[in-house]
């Protein structure tokens, strides 16, 4: 079996060792590196043939949002964020993603048994996941950002609808173009990682995800359109890991889409979930030769339907990854693709 080379960046050495020991003991996983910032990576990384590299953001010399920007910019590689900055600035979390982060995991506040030992369990799932996740070279509309000082947002790229399709009314339209769906502000956004889910009855807030590959992400609305839910699917049953499902239950078919809809009725939705309307994104056909965003999908339909909940439209298949969007109140899901050319379903 192939082993997954993974490298490290934080600037604390015993997180590097606790880290490196924890992740090793998976048979399937190979630390090639550990560095103590972006710009010592960079340099080891021209040697070290690494196939994800987990990082901090908070660090001296170059921090971590510089580093996926370089390296993304010259190198593209699957990069995880591992910090206590995704919990304390989503605005963190989701400037990193769009510099070409393909997941992130939060750090726990102190270094006891209990919750590292959980952060290294969802950071071997979600390292098993971004292998295959497809990389390539970040645009910079604002060049790099090295004079930057943590936590300080970047404006990115704007975003303007292309195509519309089913579920989606010229006054929407015009709202995500005036900047009532402000598909790029920062407050306000839920972050979704590849195996999370989230529910929001809140109008002001973005359900967003990134690096949908072979992931398919299943958007949930009430009749009303007052309550919605969003899971990023990875594979399709979890019989194949219990262990992995009881950690990230949104990381499976089988167990995300009740978790979701349990999630939803926890802010209040007390009607039969056949009454629940769907729209699926993703299910690209990227990972060589396995076929996984067809089983994905397949099983994704297959579990709806035994809920009895009508799919309206999806955006699935081919071969581009999709960063994906949903609000409440609306029943427009806005898809953009790794060329950031946008549609709405």
């Amino acid at each position: 079996m192939q082993k997954i080379r993974v490298f490290i960046i934080d600037d604390s050495v015993l997180v590097q060792k606790v880290l490196a020991r924890g992740l090793s003991l998976d048979r399937s996983i190979e630390i090639v590196g550990v560095a103590n910032n972006g710009k010592e990576a960079i340099e080891l990384l021209q040697r070290a043939k690494a196939d994800v590299v987990v990082t901090d953001v908070d660090m001296p010399v170059m921090n971590g949002l510089e580093f996926i920007e370089r390296m993304m910019a010259t190198r593209p590689l699957p990069i995880i964020l591992l910090s206590a900055w995704t919990q304390n600035d989503r605005s963190i979390t989701l400037q990193a993603m769009e510099l070409g982060a393909v997941d992130f995991v939060p750090k726990p506040s102190a270094l006891d048994p209990d919750g590292f030992q959980e952060t290294l369990n969802r950071l071997l799932a979600k390292i098993k996941t971004a292998v295959n996740v497809p990389v390539s070279a970040v645009p910079k509309p604002y060049g790099l950002m090295m004079e930057q000082s943590l936590p300080k947002p970047q404006p990115m790229y704007a975003v303007t609808p292309t195509s519309v399709t089913v579920g989606t009314t010229p006054s929407v339209i015009k709202g995500m173009i005036n900047g009532a769906w402000d598909f790029e502000k920062r407050s306000n956004q839920i972050i979704l990682g590849i195996g999370e889910f989230a529910a929001s009855k809140n109008p002001e807030t973005l359900l967003k995800t990134f690096a949908l590959g072979s992931c398919v992400a299943v958007h949930l609305f009430t009749q009303t359109l007052d309550i919605i839910g969003m899971v990023h699917i990875a594979l399709p049953f979890s019989t194949i890991s219990p262990d992995k499902a009881t950690v990230l239950p949104g990381y499976f078919a089988d167990t995300g889409l009740p978790v979701l809809i349990a999630e939803m009725r926890q802010l209040g939705y007390a009607k039969p979930s056949s009454l629940l309307r769907a729209k699926l994104t993703g299910g690209a056909a990227i990972v060589g030769g396995t076929k996984v965003g067809e089983r994905n999908i397949d099983a994704v339909k297959q579990i709806l339907q035994s809920f009895r909940i009508t799919i309206d439209a999806e955006d699935t298949g081919g071969n581009a990854s999709r960063t994906v969007a949903m609000k409440s109140g609306s029943h427009a899901v806005m898809v953009m693709l790794s060329d950031r050319t946008s549609s709405i379903i």
